[in-house]
């Protein structure tokens, strides 16, 4: 209980064998901080205000066995908000997700570590981890081959090593970088 109280977990995937609601499993996230089953005042409010923030309201009343991968994912990013801790590690939070919903994915985040939070994410969508990281650590072999920002990343040939690729820095309109495999070596 005290490790849940300052670190949440979002997992890649998680198989529910009960037919919980959202709702009820973004409650499940507040045990750590109100220490019972039993809704709070303060539990209620956590709990619609993480369905609102990953946009799971409309799912509240569903069941998590009868929701898309996405949704699941979204869920289960609004069972860590509704903990409340400071550091939450999140594992592909963007899994199985449309391409709205992964920006939506990138925005929530951006607004969580304005919000304080800090976050480890592992991705694999180099793209969405240089729009959310201020700093990337590039893992190659079960070995850190690289720290630093994303700027860094692209001149250090650490990416390009790693996934045995050559990459184009593309310049978006509105000033972001985005990266596109060329070919392979």
């Amino acid at each position: 209980q005290q490790i849940a109280q300052h670190l949440s977990f979002v997992p890649q995937e998680e198989i529910s064998a009960y037919a919980f609601s959202a709702a009820e499993i973004v409650s499940m996230g507040r045990l750590a901080k109100s220490g019972t089953l039993f809704d709070t005042p303060d539990d209620r409010l956590a709990v619609e205000a993480a369905l609102r923030r990953t946009d799971c309201v409309h799912l509240s009343d569903r069941s998590i066995q009868n929701v898309s991968g996405g949704e699941k994912q979204r869920i289960l990013v609004a069972r860590a908000l509704a903990q409340e801790a400071p550091v939450m590690l999140l594992d592909e939070p963007t899994s199985h997700m449309d391409v709205r919903h992964t920006l939506e994915m990138a925005t929530l985040i951006e607004g969580m570590k304005r919000d304080g939070l800090t976050l480890l994410i592992a991705v694999h969508d180099l793209n969405f981890a240089f729009r959310v990281a201020d700093r990337i650590l590039l893992l190659n072999l079960g070995r850190i081959t690289f720290d630093g920002t994303a700027d860094q990343l692209l001149n250090s040939g650490e990416l390009e090593t790693a996934y045995e690729t050559t990459f184009e820095v593309l310049m978006r309109s509105d000033g972001t970088k985005f990266i596109a495999p060329l070919a392979t070596r």
